[in-house]
């Protein structure tokens, strides 16, 4: 779980700083960088998050469980 948060943190760390390069110069959002960033979220999302529906799952049923009673 510490390495999939941090993971998340360093894009968000990344997305962060290509935001600032765009706002100096749009010609810094290049076809290259937009395929980057859908290449990673489609490959975690699709792949390593998805890895967690299972505990979340079953995290829900939990929490709705305790609350019918």
């Amino acid at each position: 779980m510490a390495a999939h948060a941090r993971a998340h943190r360093k894009f968000i760390r990344n997305a962060i700083s290509l935001r600032r390069e765009i706002s100096e110069n749009i010609a810094n959002l290049t076809d290259d960088v937009i395929m980057e960033l859908r290449d990673w979220l489609t490959n975690h999302i699709l792949k390593l998050d998805s890895n967690y529906v299972p505990f979340l799952r079953i995290t829900k049923y939990i929490e709705e469980s305790k609350h019918k009673k």
